[in-house]
């Protein structure tokens, strides 16, 4: 039986506008993914909630993108 490596984990990426959403919408979400075995990683713009994400153990990735970008892979 091969060992357990972190890259063998299925991987979720959450692409939110903002971390305050995330947090009151996606967290429980979120919360079963990961206890599901998921890696979890959340792209947001990040202002009062950063802390709240990286202490459930996601990924954070802050982005800088604004609301009313309707093309949010140009953010990236």
């Amino acid at each position: 039986m091969a060992p357990d490596r972190p890259s063998a984990r299925p991987k979720l990426l959450f692409l939110v506008t903002e971390d305050w959403y995330f947090c009151s919408h996606r967290l429980p979400i979120a919360r079963a993914a990961r206890d599901a075995g998921f890696a979890v990683t959340v792209a947001t713009r990040v202002t009062d909630h950063g802390d709240v994400i990286c202490a459930e153990g996601f990924d954070l990735v802050p982005l800088s993108m604004e609301r009313a970008n309707s093309y949010p892979l140009l953010a990236l």
